[in-house]
């Protein structure tokens, strides 16, 4: 592992960072890879649960960012192994995905 470096930049302004030399960048998460496992190996009938802690407001539930990629997806894993799933919302705004067919 490499070390961490910083260069001061001057910017005295809060909450900003020195610029920071040789640090691994994550690997990107998204829902499609965050989810494989699951609608991989679920069975008719099989669902998982998401908690959605973005908002506890019913109006912006249903703008979820969070619905929003889990449908999307739900959808394109259903493409890919040929099989059906539904997304609903559940208990306390969580989302919940069924494999249907």
């Amino acid at each position: 592992m490499t070390k961490q470096t910083s260069e001061p930049t001057g910017n005295s302004e809060a909450g900003v960072s020195d610029i920071l030399k040789d640090v691994p960048m994550p690997r990107r998460l998204s829902s499609q890879t965050l989810y494989t496992s699951q609608f991989e190996n679920m069975e008719v009938g099989d669902c998982f649960i998401v908690e959605d802690t973005r908002s506890t407001d019913p109006k912006a539930l249903e703008k979820s960012s969070v619905e929003r990629q889990l449908r999307s997806s739900a959808y394109n894993w259903g493409k890919r192994l040929d099989r059906k799933f539904s997304c609903r919302r559940v208990d306390g705004g969580n989302l919940g995905v069924w494999r249907t067919e």
